[in-house]
């Protein structure tokens, strides 16, 4: 009896994938095409004889739409292959081998050496802008350009509550201080940072991930994520606009001209700016995710000027996690180049667990999106079958000091949306944290469409947080928490006025504390809500809580 091999190929979403190229051969040895059986996503080689010789083969599939997947396996009984997101069972003389093609990749890699430090100090001199994510050092070190690497010194987190004596200076107004499990937060340490691209063909969407190494080290059936809405690039760094010189300035890789810049030399201003700085620097993102011991995979989109293609509706942000818990399934199961252990069985690839949507700043654009109408006939490439499947997911919205257009775009976000979503599933939870610089004149104690969640009378707010006044009875600074009984819910809402986070002096520390200068004042809400809002959340430890570092 003839063994029979087939072969079945499926997307992140479990649909079919149909048109596929599907080659197997002994490994080493010229590949041959595999015919189609009766389903259009099923392809078949019958002519291999019984027993199968003890002899590893190679099989791949591919398809324009998809990225290549391929895996090394031994078919003999029990089979033995190599790639994690691969199946191959034996069914008597079947063999089935199950593909998973994915649309997003690790983005591309440019070394340093083909540009020289003349190049980078000017573009004149460049004869070709980069095709891919600027390195240090060999390709194989992973090692990005401008990277921030190593442990974060002298890092303040919020704890709960946050408001305390308004007559103290600086942090002492605040519940702050350093991490008793992370209280110098180290995200090369403690997880993988990467540059992934989105889609085969000309438009290519940039997405910067930060995986915790804990979901390798442990058990992991599930990835809770953490999807951060970016400002809009549209109108700051075009070509045509002054900030850079064409043509060397172009999605996702192109360069700022150091003219234009305080940098020295030049810089990928989509990766650099929006991107590694928002994540370990600017914002410190990651870590205030490490110093709250939480655990999820940070997804930062990084739009192309002003365009961020499917993320801006809730089957295509659903596609993109599918598809980053296939790629990073694939990659941190393995070697980074490919090559994974053969053996009998693999880990599945973890489900997508807890979503959390933040955002900061102009991050409204993209998050509003999430709230809108799904539009109709989406692109079945970069959305999902089920478009009500990720309103079971997403569990959490994080507002860190969101651009909502004053007291009346308070009033629309807070009753149309944030108060919805609250109500909307079980276990939710609502994060509002603001500064002056976006509230404006609003309060949350003044604002008729948070009634439901803050008492009007000022004896049974007190149950709830605190006001904080200054001597001609202003407020300074609010803060108030509570439970959603109706759907085991939880919500907060903070606000801190200049005049209470300004210091008496400037103390150095980091994250920086704001001096009374507006914008930091903007930044410093990034700069610590995210960790505030991820020790509030339901999200998993990262180590047991107490535990020493």
């Amino acid at each position: 009896m003839a063994t029979t091999l087939k072969v079945m190929v499926f997307d992140v979403d479990n649909r079919p994938v149909e048109k596929c190229k599907v080659d197997a051969g002994v490994w080493h040895s010229e590949l041959s095409s595999l015919a189609l059986n009766s389903r259009p996503n099923e392809f078949i080689k019958t002519d291999m004889p019984e027993p199968l010789p003890n002899e590893t083969w190679t099989i791949k599939a591919t398809h324009p739409d998809y990225f290549e997947e391929s895996t090394d396996f031994n078919p003999s009984n029990p089979a033995l292959w190599t790639n994690p997101t691969c199946n191959v069972t034996r069914t008597g003389s079947e063999l089935w081998v199950k593909f998973i093609l994915g649309r997003m990749k690790l983005a591309q890699r440019s070394q340093l050496k083909a540009i020289t430090p003349a190049d980078l100090s000017n573009l004149s001199n460049l004869k070709t802008s980069p095709d891919g994510v600027l390195m240090d050092g060999p390709r194989e070190t992973f090692r990005y350009k401008d990277l921030f690497d190593g442990e974060r010194t002298d890092f303040i987190r919020l704890n709960d509550p946050i408001l305390r004596d308004p007559t103290e200076d600086a942090w002492k107004r605040l519940n702050a201080g350093p991490s008793p499990e992370y209280p110098h937060p180290n995200p090369s340490k403690e997880g993988h940072f990467r540059w992934l691209e989105f889609g085969p063909g000309k438009r290519k969407y940039l997405v910067a991930i930060w995986v915790p190494k804990a979901y390798f080290t442990q058990p992991t059936t599930k990835f809770d994520f953490i999807v951060m809405q970016s400002p809009t690039t549209k109108g700051k760094t075009r070509p045509d606009d002054g900030y850079a010189l064409k043509p060397h300035h172009t999605y996702p890789y192109g360069l700022n001209d150091p003219t234009f810049t305080k940098r020295k030399t030049a810089h990928q201003p989509f990766l650099s700016t929006l991107g590694q700085e928002y994540l370990f620097e600017r914002l410190n993102l990651t870590p205030q995710l490490i110093a709250a011991n939480r655990k999820a995979i940070i997804v930062l989109p990084i739009n192309n000027y002003g365009d961020w293609g499917p993320f801006t509706n809730t089957p295509g942000v659903h596609r993109m996690l599918l598809e980053i818990a296939h790629l990073t399934h694939k990659h941190f199961n393995g070697s980074l180049e490919g090559m994974y252990p053969i053996a009998r069985k693999h880990n599945s690839i973890p489900a997508i667990g807890r979503v959390v949507v933040a955002g900061y700043s102009e991050g409204t654009e993209p998050l509003l999106g999430l709230f809108r109408p799904i539009p109709e006939n989406l692109d079945p490439l970069v959305s999902v079958r089920d478009k009500s499947k990720f309103g079971e997911l997403w569990k959490e919205l994080w507002d860190l000091d969101l651009s909502l257009g004053g007291p009346d775009g308070f009033k629309h976000w807070i009753g149309n949306n944030f108060l919805p979503f609250l109500r909307g599933g079980e276990g939710r939870r609502l994060r509002m944290y603001h500064s002056e610089y976006t509230a404006g004149k609003w309060r949350p104690t003044l604002d008729p469409t948070l009634s439901e969640l803050i008492p009007a009378k000022e004896a049974e707010r007190r149950k709830f947080g605190r006001t904080v006044f200054d001597a001609a009875g202003g407020i300074l600074a609010e803060e108030y928490q509570g439970k959603y009984a109706k759907r085991d819910g939880h919500w907060s809402v903070v606000y801190l006025s200049y005049d209470y986070l300004k210091p008496k002096t400037h103390p150095v520390t980091s994250p920086e504390y704001p001096d009374g200068d507006n914008g930091k004042a903007h930044a410093f809400i990034a700069n610590t809500a995210l960790g505030h809002a991820a020790l509030v959340s339901n999200l998993d430890f990262l180590r047991p809580p107490g535990s020493s570092p």
